[in-house]
């Protein structure tokens, strides 16, 4: 994701908008950064217990960029950044988010009523498979759709579903129950192998 901050005025004084310097790159020493692909900073840095303190002023780790009227600020959601409290005056900025498709930030706009990508993987060598969307209709009955069949082993198919679907591998023209998916926006790849029947239930 990219921010584009547009700064409406400036006739303000102290604080405002800064950023926090990312590590200087070290050749052949791997930069330290968060799950998400931020670089990792100071631990004072990543809490709000020391901003209402903050001052307008750089340092070695902190830029307060000078905006004025009509200037643009752009940056990605790699950069840590926030606002800092004004000494006199209203602040106002217009700031526009574009690149939103960014994996990093996918659970900050999730709609359940989205269609999300998923891929099926056939990973049991001997047996071909009916991959079928399970449809729960009333009174516990089931309509049975057929995605894909007589898929190979290792094979893997793509398609566009919703969170909470549910579908069924099944041995190639039975009735035969092999796997069972029920559809989650934080899962992209369900495996097809073989269920393990504890000894008890033999």
């Amino acid at each position: 994701m990219h921010t584009l901050n547009i700064a409406l005025n400036d006739g303000f004084e102290g604080g405002g908008f800064f950023y926090v310097k990312p590590p200087v790159p070290v050749l052949h020493v791997e930069r330290e950064e968060t799950d998400d692909g931020r670089p990792v900073v100071p631990e004072e840095y990543t809490n709000y217990d020391w901003l209402n303190s903050l001052k307008r002023e750089n340092t070695s780790d902190l830029v307060f960029p000078t905006l004025q009227t009509g200037d643009v600020l752009i940056h990605n959601f790699t950069l840590w950044h926030a606002v800092a409290p004004l000494d006199v005056g209203t602040r106002y900025s217009f700031a526009l988010f574009y690149d939103m498709d960014n994996p990093a930030i996918q659970d900050d706009f999730y709609n359940a009523d989205d269609p999300f990508h998923v891929a099926f993987y056939h990973e049991i060598e001997d047996l071909e498979i009916d991959l079928v969307f399970v449809e729960e209709m009333d009174e516990g009955q089931e309509e049975i759709e057929i995605v894909e069949k007589n898929m190979r082993p290792f094979e893997e198919i793509e398609l566009d579903t919703y969170d909470g679907h549910l579908f069924r591998a099944l041995i190639s023209g039975t009735d035969s129950v092999v796997a069972e998916f029920v559809m989650s926006y934080d899962m992209y790849e369900y495996t097809i192998v073989k269920k393990i029947v504890p000894n008890d239930e033999l």
